[in-house]
């Protein structure tokens, strides 16, 4: 095992992520925007989104409840020009990118306000890399399974930007199945060890 199961990870939340939100076109400064969110068949929300042309919006959500959460959205300027928006977490009220339901208040808050770790942070070195290399093949288009070859280069990407994010990759799961390698050969020497000393 190079993982461990935990329920307090940010990855069993239901969650509202600003950078979602942006890449569908649901952040249009200056307009109303309405969308349905189906999350699985036991969880959807509606949500209304309001933005002022350059300020603050706020986000109205309709939970299965029948719950209806109003988030404040909050706005920063980077220094290379533009904007960037960010949810106001109603319990720490700090800005924050991504915020998760909470089956207590029926409300979503920021990861903080739930005490909510990544599961990579439970992992050992060897979790951490396997992960990363799963990741990595799922931006690709690809399976997250380390055992297929790896994924062919998207239509959109650049040749040298896949060459390195390839040798990247492959280098990743290079240390990986080394580590692996080592664990196994360190388990199989116990075994034996075990065997005979029960011999004896």
């Amino acid at each position: 095992m190079y993982g461990l199961a935990c329920k307090d990870v940010v990855e069993n939340y239901y969650c509202l992520d600003m950078a979602l939100l942006a890449k569908n076109n649901i952040i249009e400064p200056g307009a109303v925007t309405k969308r349905h969110i189906d999350y699985d068949k036991m969880f959807g929300i509606d949500i209304e989104l309001f933005l002022e042309p350059v300020d603050n919006g706020v986000l109205a959500v309709s939970l299965p409840t029948g719950k209806r959460q109003n988030i404040e959205i909050k706005t920063t300027q980077p220094y290379y020009g533009g904007y960037r928006y960010w949810f106001e977490c109603p319990e720490t009220f700090r800005k924050c990118g991504k915020l998760y339901y909470d089956v207590n208040t029926s409300i979503f808050v920021s990861r903080q306000a739930l005490g909510l770790k990544y599961s990579s942070q439970y992992m050992d070195k060897k979790g951490r890399l396997a992960e990363k290399a799963k990741a990595i093949r799922e931006k690709l288009g690809g399976e997250p399974n380390l055992t297929l070859p790896f994924p062919a280069k998207p239509k959109h990407m650049h040749q040298r930007t896949y060459d390195k994010v390839s040798q990247y990759s492959s280098a990743i799961e290079a240390v990986f199945l080394d580590a692996m390698s080592d664990e196994l050969k360190k388990i199989t020497d116990e075994v034996k060890q075990r065997g005979e000393l029960a011999g004896l």
